[in-house]
Parts: C-alpha cells; structure tokens; sequence
C-alpha cells in the first residue's frame, strides 16, 4: 500500500492552466505520498483522513507539496497520521506536525491514530472514541446528513452502516 501516490493532482501547465481538486472526506489508506499537490493553487482539502506508513526517505509524507502550493486555509480539518514517515514535505523539505501547522494549514487539523475499527480486515470505519468524531467542517451539499454536532472527518463516520466496496 505504501509504494505508490495515492491521491494526486498535477497541474503541468502551470500557470497556462489553474487546475483545481477538491478533495473532501476521503479515509486514504497508504501511498508514499499519501497526497501530492504540484502547482495546484487553487486546490482544498477538507476532513480527510490521511495514514501513510511509508518509511520512504524521498516521498514518504502523509502530503507533498511542491510547487505553486494551495492557500494554507484551504487545507484544513484534516487528521494526517504517518507513524514512521514525517506528515508532510514542502518543496522537498521534510515538515513535522507542528511545522506544518506553522505553516497555517490544518488550524483544525488532527495529528493522532484515528481509531479505524479494524484495519488489518480493511475496515476503516471509526471506532466510538476515535478523536475524528465530531471534528470536521461542514461542505454543504457534502456532510450535510451527518448526525453528530459536527461532521466526522474522512469517508466513513461512526454512523456509517456499510462497508466500502474496495476494488484491487
């Protein structure tokens, strides 16, 4: 799981072309980077959970970001967790928690195990208790049928029901 990008979006054209991803309430579950934005200015994440394990030294960050990078209030709410790799690289330099958020991204943000009910059967769902409850940010049109105070952060909540359908 950790030997690939798991989310990317990059704008080649940069500044010909202003690409945009919006990347909302999404569990991404390894990668090395787990998420990497180049030159996407415009970009916004928002209540993802991103695990990364990778101990790759090159790319091994919960996010990379290089290049043109998005507005630092854009990327917020988020729970990024990478017990053996750093959380995030800027322009190649290695960024821990607390330098990220030095950075005015993830104000909101959660650095901690979000309490997946089961990981080793893939079940991603969170346990009751998990620090991710109740600490999201509502994206109308999106979060809108959560039950709790706030939204939960990633893609399956508390409440949620089902498991997700994972395609190899």
């Amino acid at each position: 799981m950790d030997d690939a990008t798991a989310v990317a979006h990059w704008n080649q054209n940069y500044p010909a072309y202003n690409g945009r991803a919006l990347i909302y309430n999404n569990t991404i579950y390894g990668g090395s980077p787990a998420i990497y934005l180049r030159n996407t200015p415009m970009s916004e994440a928002k209540n993802n959970i991103i695990w990364t394990n990778s101990s790759d030294k090159t790319w091994g960050a919960a996010w990379y970001i290089y290049g043109q990078a998005p507005l630092r209030s854009t990327i917020d709410y988020n729970f990024s967790w990478a017990p053996n790799a750093v959380v995030a690289k800027i322009n190649d330099v290695s960024q821990s928690w607390s330098q990220w958020r030095a950075t005015g991204r993830d104000a909101h943000g959660l650095n901690a195990d979000p309490q997946f009910y089961d990981i080793s059967s893939q079940d991603f769902r969170l346990k009751k208790g998990s620090p991710a409850i109740n600490s999201g940010v509502n994206i109308d049109g999106l979060n809108s049928d959560d039950t709790g105070s706030e939204p939960d952060i990633g893609a399956h909540g508390l409440r949620a029901r089902t498991l997700p359908v994972l395609v190899p």
